[in-house]
């Protein structure tokens, strides 16, 4: 990956705009890993990390979860109302 950076704005990129850029390259990288495994979930404990992974899903695809989340979920009071629900 190469970015030229600069003061010309017309053909050089500012550095907030090249973090972006990596940024977004290194979430299709672990979303294409996650693909690669087979998983139908990603889960993650940090809120940045859920932010740039969710902006790499397709719908019905890989979904992203916090993982407080799928820990409370997993009780078997939550469970049942979910069945419930269901």
């Amino acid at each position: 990956m190469v970015f030229r950076t600069g003061p010309n704005p017309e053909t050089d990129l500012t550095d907030d705009q090249v973090l972006d850029q990596c940024r977004m390259y290194i979430a299709a990288l672990r979303m294409a890993e996650a693909r690669d495994t087979g998983a139908k979930v990603v889960a993650t404990a940090c809120p940045f990390c859920a932010l740039m992974l969710s902006g790499e899903t397709q719908p019905g695809g890989i979904a992203v979860r916090d993982v407080a989340e799928l820990l409370w979920e997993s009780q078997p009071a939550r469970a049942e109302a979910r069945a419930e629900r269901s």
